[in-house]
């Protein structure tokens, strides 16, 4: 979910705001402060009806569910700026501990992995972090999600600076902290290059930096 905004309309007394997705059509229902969510198919929007109800269940920040209805799901509007309009503008350190301890919430509480853990995932609203967009959430290896977040951090505007990278190895060692683990930093690095090797395709016009620093990651040269 982004803050941009497409078109604004009234339609049976109801103020809305389409939000720009990829994959569903998404509102904010201005006068009922509310987002409404339209999946593709009902199983999708029942998927993440559950992992909501789940994770706000055991204490982690996501919108509250209010109403499911086939493929149509209402939740709690949450007043915000977008985590990457926000990091990008000003790469705030003093935000890693919560958004780490948002990752270990989700991940020690909801025992599964976010799936879509980018930048634009994520809202700050006040001093807490909420997660939104959870159709990909599924269990598996949660170090994934780490590794989709550094891509997310490294490959927005401003690119690659050395702030980022300073930023996402503070970030891995708050994680480590308080989720009471290691994490082994080659082979973070290593599945972050491999990440950004696979963008490539789908950015062609950003094709020669990413892989100057996929070749940097993999040299060893930030780690």
């Amino acid at each position: 979910m982004v803050t941009a905004t497409f078109r604004l309309r009234k339609v049976l007394m109801i103020e809305w705001i389409r939000f720009k997705s990829r994959k569903n059509r998404v509102f904010h229902l201005v006068n009922q402060n509310k987002v409404l969510k339209v999946f593709p198919e009902a199983s999708l929007a029942e998927k993440e009806w559950r992992v909501l109800r789940q994770a706000l269940e055991r204490g982690v920040p996501v919108p509250k569910p209010l109403r499911l209805r086939k493929e149509q799901l209402w939740m709690e509007y949450i007043a915000g700026a977008n985590l990457c309009d926000y990091l990008n503008a000003c790469l705030d350190e003093k935000l890693i501990p919560t958004l780490s301890g948002w990752f270990v919430a989700f991940h020690r509480h909801a025992g599964q992995r976010h799936g879509d853990a980018n930048l634009r995932n994520f809202i700050l609203a006040g001093e807490k972090i909420y997660g939104v967009d959870f159709e990909e959430t599924a269990p598996g290896d949660s170090i994934l999600d780490l590794v989709q977040f550094a891509c997310s951090v490294l490959d927005t505007e401003p690119m690659f600076t050395a702030a980022k990278y300073r930023f996402c190895q503070q970030f891995l060692c708050a994680y480590e902290e308080q989720m009471g683990t290691e994490i082994e930093r080659l082979q973070f690095w290593q599945q972050v290059a491999d990440l950004l090797r696979r963008k490539i395709a789908f950015r062609p016009e950003q094709a020669l930096v990413l892989k100057e620093e996929t070749i940097k990651i993999m040299n060893g040269k930030i780690v």
